[in-house]
């Protein structure tokens, strides 16, 4: 009986080892792959904040010309060619794009898989602050510049960006975006294109700007408490 007692607990014994080996495998498993989508996620926010840094260059590009077109317009200055290039400016949509196809790719495996709570929820805050804020954001404003376009625009300029498209879609060259002025007098007196030009910069800074400040300090954030995490 000692002895059937004994090759009892040895099996015993031999199974609870094996379900240890087999549960620090799973756990090995688990921890190269939360390696792995959390590397992700660091090349991912790297690109989103390169492309916001691209959006706030177009921006001030934007806010320049803006600046350009209304002292010309109050100082009653003549119209010049390069001021064909101030109009296009101002028609850019600078929306704002973060890939989601990492996070989409965690949502399918399982959130669980990043086991440090608080870097899960910022990262699904983020994400979800993107896909709710700033998506709506983006839609609105390029409903803004549509409804321009539309209604505004093609009695005031003789076409909407008569550039250098083709070239630009051919070779990739920097586009450069022509609005030449039916009649540039006019418009100095025009109210209703004024009005639109003088409140285009705040339009664009709680649509577009407060987005990109909030965007590139969670980024900033994201990409510090990832590498972080791996390096644990």
């Amino acid at each position: 009986m000692l002895y059937a007692f004994g090759e009892i607990a040895l099996v015993v014994i031999g199974i609870l080892i094996a379900l240890q080996v087999n549960l620090l495998n799973e756990e090995q498993k688990q921890k190269k792959k939360e390696q792995s989508i959390l590397g992700n996620f660091e090349k991912s926010l790297e690109t989103d904040l390169r492309n916001l840094e691209f959006s706030i260059d177009l921006n001030n590009r934007v806010d320049s010309s803006i600046s350009i077109l209304l002292d010309h317009f109050e100082q009653n200055k003549d119209y010049n060619d390069s001021l064909k290039f101030h109009f296009g400016n101002t028609t850019f949509t600078p929306a704002l794009r973060i890939n989601l196809s990492v996070f989409e790719t965690l949502k399918s495996n399982n959130l669980s898989l990043i086991s440090n709570n608080k870097l899960r929820e910022d990262i699904i805050d983020f994400y979800n602050y993107y896909i709710t804020e700033v998506q709506n954001s983006n839609e609105r404003y390029a409903d803004i510049t549509q409804y321009v376009s539309l209604n505004l625009y093609d009695t005031r300029f003789r076409s909407f960006w008569y550039s250098n498209y083709k070239e630009w879609s051919k070779n990739r060259v920097k586009i450069k975006p022509e609005m030449i002025p039916l009649d540039f007098n006019s418009l100095k007196n025009d109210t209703e294109y004024l009005y639109f030009l003088r409140s285009l910069p705040n339009r664009r800074n709680i649509l577009v700007r407060d987005h990109i400040n909030v965007l590139s300090l969670q980024i900033e954030q994201l990409i510090f408490d990832i590498k972080s995490e791996l390096a644990k």
